[in-house]
């Protein structure tokens, strides 16, 4: 199946409007003076879309704080993303290429040659709905100031996300769905001996995504001379990300190749130690990034080790100019294997950047 040629396309024109109106409440339950301070909170909003009508968004929540120490949080919402102008409107181009077609054939998979495909905006396309938990808590010892630490549990699932399928999959999802249905809902053309003709593939609500990891934060600041020395390491776990892009559905979480959508490893860190006063500052920064396979496809060597980089920057204000310099990528970490660019890793190496400050 070769890339598809764009032949033509057309003008765009459209728009919509949207009339909202929304509330929020906050309502304390407990309040016991550096016991218990106990919290709920809510809000909604309504959009009238004229494309896709009216729809609801609403969030749910509460904070409980014990002892001035330990505060725990637990949110619930629900979200929506309308479609952009791109994706009602977009203009109609035509393709041409060469596909396979799951319905001629015995068995099934005669080449079709010569087919036409058109994508383009949808004006009947329906907003993303999210659904989104997040539960944690920080908590700050009063008998170490300046100590706090900081974890959240988030899962988010979003449905009827809008999205171009290839050609060859809208072939492949009408096999599978309408086997008896040549015409497959409109989406494809046959002349009347059954030849392939034509192929709609226009935005559609048709994926699904689903996800749920950690977030986790550790900090510490203190005094140090006429300034101020501050501790703080930042990680994310990301538990799974299931994609189902309306064809078939994969995890690609530990998925890190430059190629694949949604790349995401695993885990993620950065520590960083800050020294800052009025006129000095230093930075000494340590990212990780988590290996994983290059594609979930199976190819040779397809392991991709994990990363390390180290970054340095300091400021100095002089009168009143502040100059500063950053060195990113310090020990020149090489980039894993990557036809252009790659989302997770660094792939320029060590840069140096640098620059002055003031204020009028």
């Amino acid at each position: 199946n070769r890339a598809l040629t764009p032949l033509s396309y057309s003008a765009t024109n459209g728009g919509f409007n949207v009339k909202e109106f929304f509330a929020e409440v906050n309502v304390p339950l407990l309040d016991v003076a550096d016991t218990a301070r106990l919290e709920v909170n809510g809000a909604a909003r309504y959009s009238d879309y004229s494309t896709s009508g009216g729809i609801w968004t609403w969030k749910t929540g509460s904070t409980l704080r014990l002892v001035n120490d330990l505060l725990l949080r637990a949110v619930y919402s629900r979200d929506i993303r309308s479609p952009s102008i791109n994706e009602y409107y977009l203009a109609r181009a035509t393709n041409l290429g060469n596909m396979i077609d799951p319905f001629r054939g015995d068995p099934p998979g005669d080449l079709a040659l010569n087919v036409y495909s058109y994508t383009g905006g949808n004006p009947d396309l329906q907003p993303e709905i999210s659904h989104t938990l997040t539960l944690g808590g920080s908590y700050s010892p009063s008998f170490a100031p300046g100590l706090r630490f900081s974890a959240d549990f988030y899962k988010i699932k979003i449905d009827d996300v809008i999205v171009t399928l290839t050609v060859q999959d809208v072939l492949g999802l009408c096999y599978q769905q309408f086997p008896d249905d040549d015409l497959c809902g409109g989406l494809v053309e046959r002349n009347n001996d059954g030849t392939l003709l034509s192929v709609l593939r226009t935005f559609r609500n048709l994926a699904k995504y689903k996800t749920k990891g950690l977030d986790l934060e550790a900090s510490y600041q203190m005094p140090l001379g006429s300034g101020m020395l501050t501790f703080r390491a930042l990680a994310t776990h990301v538990i799974k990300l299931l994609i189902d892009d309306g064809v078939r559905t994969t995890d690609r979480a530990g998925i890190v190749g430059g190629d694949t959508l949604f790349s995401t490893p695993k885990w993620r860190g950065t520590g960083t130690i800050t020294y800052q006063d009025d006129r000095f500052g230093a930075d000494f920064r340590v990212r990780y990034v988590d290996g994983g396979l290059y594609s979930e496809q199976p190819v040779v060597n397809n392991n991709i080790n994990s990363r390390t980089y180290v970054d340095v920057g300091l400021r100095v204000k002089v009168g009143e100019f502040m100059l500063y310099g950053n060195v990113n990528n310090v020990f020149n970490v090489s980039a894993p294997r990557t036809q252009y660019t790659n989302p997770n890793y660094e792939v320029m190496g060590r840069y140096f950047s640098g620059g002055v400050k003031v204020q009028f």
